[in-house]
């Protein structure tokens, strides 16, 4: 005699006695679409699809029924557990859009550090602490390069005769101290061009000031403290080529020094120059202040200070990596030295 029960397997061996022999068969779940099909195969042949269900059975007497009964839950749990792998691997790439290569984002923050430490003591250099977060550059431990972006506020725009009175740098990849800002005393050079960026006379000229040449310890000590060992350092600017790594050459040569070997520089305006809009036509401008309502980055401060154009240019310059698809190494190729 044959029955069909679904019951507890104690259950059924207190029914039908010690003696009794159990066939069992191993069931995979039928989707609503496959039901009507398998009452199909079922009705009309005696061996069930094996594309679909493969039926496994066995049988284990009562006398000892634990040993069978045990090798075949093996068997069927090993099989359920392929199936269910082999589902939901098919379930996840149904319907699925293809993955992008994406640049990951820059991850900024404003906090500024309380505590002032050491590496910002000189005279008015405030220090900032950025969350770390998705960048450009990756992992602190795989990232091929230190980006660091950079703006100056300077007296006017001849770089042989005039003079840098701001300046503010942030790494992409965060982190405590990862950003400072300081106004730079001129040394007595007057400031002609207020209006553009409202840092007056009083501001800067004043000895609570720090001057570049005072200020030059602490940006390199600032960068050692960034560099991965035996890597380069990319400064990025906007307008870098023509108007920031000049004026920053000159100061430096005017303390007797030359920019370090591992430093590189990236001009993001030209990157922005090759943006392409939906139409196919070439964005009409690429200041920062273009690119900034091109991709909708509200401004929170005043422009044309440095670390407010800084800030900015930490999210214009994600935007810009992530539209032309480029990647660190990529970036590097299109660096230049001073």
């Amino acid at each position: 005699m044959s029955l069909f029960c679904p019951g507890n397997f104690h259950h059924l061996r207190s029914n039908l006695g010690c003696t009794s022999t159990i066939n069992y068969l191993a069931l995979r779940y039928i989707s609503p679409k496959q039901f009507p099909a398998r009452i199909y195969n079922l009705r009309n042949s005696a061996q069930v699809n094996e594309a679909r269900s493969e039926p496994h059975s066995s049988s284990a007497t009562c006398n000892n029924p634990l040993l069978h009964l045990r090798d075949g839950l093996v068997d069927v749990g090993a099989r359920s557990n392929e199936t269910t792998r082999l589902k939901s691997r098919k379930l996840s790439t149904i319907g699925a859009t293809p993955r992008k290569t994406q640049i990951p984002r820059v991850g900024i923050s404003t906090k500024k550090d309380k505590k002032q430490p050491e590496l910002c003591g000189a005279k008015v250099v405030n220090c900032y602490d950025s969350e770390p977060g998705n960048s450009v550059v990756g992992k602190a431990t795989d990232r091929p390069a230190t980006i660091l972006v950079f703006d100056i506020e300077t007296t006017g725009l001849s770089r042989e005769n005039e003079r840098i009175i701001e300046f503010a740098v942030r790494d992409l990849n965060g982190g405590k101290n990862s950003s400072f800002e300081t106004l730079i005393n001129p040394e007595k050079k007057d400031v002609t061009n207020t209006y553009i960026h409202g840092i007056r006379d009083d501001m800067v000229n004043n000895p609570n000031v720090p001057t570049f040449r005072e200020l030059l310890p602490i940006l390199l000590r600032y960068v050692r403290s960034r560099q991965m060992p035996g890597k380069p350092v990319l400064w990025v600017a906007h307008s870098g080529r023509r108007f920031d790594v000049p004026f920053l050459v000159k100061e430096f040569q005017r303390c007797s020094m030359t920019i370090p070997e591992d430093w590189m520089f990236l001009d993001s305006l030209a990157l922005a120059r090759q943006l392409v809009l939906a139409n196919g036509c070439k964005l009409p401008s690429a200041s920062l202040s273009a690119l900034r309502e091109h991709y909708g980055i509200p401004l929170t401060g005043p422009a044309h200070r440095a670390m407010q154009d800084v800030t900015v240019l930490c999210y214009v310059f994600q935007r810009i990596t992530f539209d032309l698809k480029l990647t660190v190494p990529q970036l590097l190729d299109k660096a230049f030295r001073p």
